[in-house]
């Protein structure tokens, strides 16, 4: 339980750091911690955490694209 509370707290600050930047309104992230996030260095972390919500986002943001094109909500 020690291991995993701990892991918690880290992902909960990373998130206070990376999210407010980096989400997207109206999208939902779940962050799911492992027994390895404990030991990763908190930079390395954050870094990673912001390296994924980029790639969601820019997947989030081509099928909204794709989406918008199929419905003619937008012309090219």
């Amino acid at each position: 339980a020690t291991v995993r509370n701990f892991v918690r707290r880290r992902l909960r600050e990373v998130v206070k750091i990376i999210m407010p930047e980096n989400a997207l309104e109206g999208i939902n992230y779940v962050f799911i911690g492992r027994h390895n996030t404990a030991e990763l260095k908190f930079d390395y972390l954050c870094n990673k955490i912001k390296k994924a919500v980029t790639e969601i986002n820019q997947q989030i943001l081509e099928k909204e694209i794709k989406y918008a094109k199929k419905n003619n909500d937008i012309v090219d």
